[in-house]
């Protein structure tokens, strides 16, 4: 396997890739690799990977190389732990419920719905969901959501430059 750019060592570095989600043997999707599609040319084009370590290693850290990209990520989960810890503690259990919704929808095999896009809206309205449940607002849901997903969607966006 071709070494990522943070792994030391000489061999050239791979380019960031995109997407997640099961593939059709079970495996993990991702990645624009070598022939691969984006997501905008009908999605499908994404090399399966064994398993997650496999993910983590060929698509996560290559879309988290750049130290600003890591900056900002760490800010975003800063952000919502202290907002977490210090106003709405029950957001630990939200965002629980919100992890096994998204591994529950992960199961389902709908073709129309790849690369993560189903687990992820799956998880973000569990979580609003349950934010709701334990502090009656719908904004308990939507802050947290701010804080952390904010300065990543700006680090991928405006540093990495990738999806």
């Amino acid at each position: 396997m071709p070494r990522t750019s943070h792994e030391e060592g000489s061999g050239p570095a791979r380019e960031p890739q995109a997407g997640l989600g099961r593939g059709p043997e079970g495996g993990w999707k991702g990645g624009r690799g070598a022939g691969a599609r984006s997501m905008g040319a009908g999605g499908g084009g994404y090399p399966a990977v064994a398993s997650f370590g496999a993910f983590y290693r060929s698509v996560y850290l290559p879309e988290h190389t750049a130290l600003n990209t890591r900056r900002l990520h760490y800010l975003g989960t800063g952000l919502v732990s202290w907002w977490a810890l210090g106003h709405r503690p029950l957001t630990v259990l939200s965002a629980a419920g919100a992890v096994g919704a998204g591994l529950a929808l992960q199961r389902l095999d709908v073709p129309s719905l790849k690369h993560g896009l189903r687990e992820f809206a799956g998880m973000v309205l569990a979580f609003i969901f349950l934010q709701r449940v334990w502090y009656g607002t719908w904004k308990d849901g939507l802050v947290p959501l701010a804080f952390g997903y904010g300065p990543a969607w700006v680090a991928h966006a405006a540093v990495e430059r990738n999806r």
